[in-house]
């Protein structure tokens, strides 16, 4: 018993250093468009991976007793390369722009992709599908719920540099919801999907709303 829940709490700092890792990642990519800090981005991703994974972990304790969080080679492999993918095109664009005398101000204004799949919660035991489909959809749910509620909240702080952190925050969100009903094995997509088609249709049409409205504030500059 002990035995299996320090495993679980050191994977589950593993997974939280792989989230420092992807948001540095973030920065590089981010720097040119917002002003935004290294731990800001940090920030950023942390809350997105760590709020996901809580709410598995809590629905798993209320609906099937026991869940437990395991690191995912395949997801956390799949989230480096993303990142580090996304950081070499934003490489090349500043060197491209830099060899033809081209401006970098009015940089993209959007707020990079990450893929967030270092892990998930394993529920143990024999379960039915309608059970496994609620603790899948719990994640997703709550990154859009904080998400709507981040996007929300920037529109009622008075500093330019904290609504921008709130859009971006929100952004990210909007991405672990969305990439969470892809039908692979480290994410919750499939559970989902065999459990109510409606509630994954609903989760993916809020996660696009989300990431399209962000996206937009921040690319046209509105309040900003």
């Amino acid at each position: 018993m002990a035995g299996g829940l320090l495993r679980e709490l050191l994977e589950m700092v593993i997974a939280c250093l792989l989230g420092v890792f992807i948001g540095i990642s973030l920065y590089f990519d981010a720097r040119p468009a917002f002003d935004i800090s290294l731990w800001e981005c940090v920030l950023v991703v942390l809350q997105a991976l760590l709020v996901h994974d809580v709410a598995h972990k809590l629905a798993a304790a209320r609906l099937a007793s026991r869940g437990r969080f395991r690191l995912s080679p395949v997801g956390a492999a799949f989230s480096i390369l993303i990142a580090l993918l996304s950081n070499a095109m934003t490489f090349t664009i500043i060197t491209v722009k830099k060899i033809l005398g081209l401006s970098l101000a009015g940089a993209w204004r959007l707020t990079p992709y990450r893929l967030l799949t270092p892990g998930s919660v394993v529920v143990e035991g024999h379960r039915g599908r309608e059970e496994l489909g609620k603790v899948a959809a719990t994640g997703p749910v709550a990154s859009l719920s904080l998400g709507w509620a981040l996007l929300g909240s920037s529109f009622l702080l008075g500093r330019r540099q904290l609504r921008q952190l709130a859009l971006l925050a929100s952004a990210m969100n909007a991405y672990t919801a969305l990439s969470a009903l892809l039908p692979l094995a480290f994410c919750d997509g499939l559970a989902i999907y065999w459990w109510s088609r409606r509630a994954w249709a609903a989760i993916l049409i809020g996660s696009v709303l989300l990431i399209a409205l962000s996206n937009a504030i921040l690319l046209l500059g509105l309040y900003l």
